[in-house]
């Protein structure tokens, strides 16, 4: 948060998935906004419209997630195997981070 008084009057412009907003942005905050943020400033909320990009992520996110659902949270070694599914993932859908 950058300043408080623009990100409270100027609204937020989101891009959707599945009709709910996922990424959005306002004046006076830098960055994509967390929910509790969404929730407070975005009044009005203007919808962008879904992304191709943010339905891919959203995708390849879900898609990683059930490859590695089984392991515990905290099991050393889950994270490498998170990122390199999420990778996969990306990659099958043309992105390459």
């Amino acid at each position: 948060m950058v300043n408080l008084d623009i990100a409270a009057r100027t609204p937020c412009r989101c891009y959707t998935y599945k009709g709910e907003p996922k990424i959005c942005y306002s004046k006076g905050i830098i960055g994509s906004m967390s929910k509790g943020q969404i929730e407070a400033y975005c009044k009005p909320l203007i919808k962008v419209g879904e992304s191709k990009r943010v339905k891919e992520f959203i995708e390849a996110k879900e898609e990683a997630l059930k490859e590695i659902e089984k392991i515990p949270p905290r099991t050393p070694g889950r994270l490498e195997k998170w990122l390199s599914a999420m990778g996969k993932a990306l990659r099958k859908r043309g992105i390459e981070v």
